[in-house]
């Protein structure tokens, strides 16, 4: 029984050591960060988010534990989104050790339009008919939906493949309030039922631009 009980505490401890560390921010701007340990995740991540309306442009900085699946390699990561009226970009940065993740990745350069376009919803009159031209590494279209608060509205635009691939895994902010997420590889493949509308408030708010 003690044989048993010593090699419990033996793994009990090993366990506890080999749980990786992680930087995480203690405020809203991330100027201060603390440790945390983990629990089952095998990465550390900073993420730099930048989202741009007509009226102004808004940083946001992440450190947080992440899952393999959203660090599939250490390095860098860009993303990229762009609905009507919004374009947001950002960079992630893995690593593998304890407290890796103390740098902040670069976040990706202007981006020029493609040849891809996907369908997107007008903020003004609620129509999610409208086509929109993508950017840079955004080679898919999607569909989302959006929760802030109670109310839950209907997202369209341009992706990243790489967005798509990390979404349905990310514990960053910026998307835990997205579900239903689904991609497409091929131009204005993301169409809308007939009677979907969608919110600015709540793709603003999504992104921390503004309070509707």
């Amino acid at each position: 029984m003690k044989l048993i009980l010593g090699l419990s505490l033996v793994w009990t401890l090993l366990s506890a050591a080999a749980a990786l560390q992680c930087l995480t921010c203690t405020d809203t701007q991330c100027s201060n960060t603390t440790p945390q340990t983990c629990s089952s995740e095998a990465a550390c991540v900073t993420a730099a988010i930048q989202a741009s309306t007509p009226a102004t442009t808004v940083q946001q900085l992440w450190k947080t534990c992440a899952q393999a699946s959203v660090c599939a390699a250490n390095g860098s990561t860009a993303f990229s989104l762009s609905t009507t009226g919004l374009k947001a970009t950002a960079a992630s940065q893995c690593c593998s050790t304890d407290n890796c993740n103390a740098a902040a990745p670069s976040l990706p350069g202007a981006q020029a339009p493609n040849s891809f376009q996907c369908f997107s919803c007008d903020f003004t009159d609620g129509n999610c008919s409208t086509r929109i031209q993508c950017r840079g590494i955004e080679n898919n279209c999607f569909r989302a939906s959006v929760t802030i608060g109670a109310s839950t509205s209907l997202t369209l635009g341009c992706v990243s493949s790489t967005l798509c691939a990390a979404a349905s895994s990310f514990t960053l902010p910026v998307v835990q309030t997205v579900s239903n997420i689904t991609c497409c590889g091929t131009s204005l493949c993301n169409s809308a039922p007939a009677a979907a509308t969608a919110s600015a408030c709540l793709l603003l708010g999504l992104l921390a631009l503004s309070r509707c």
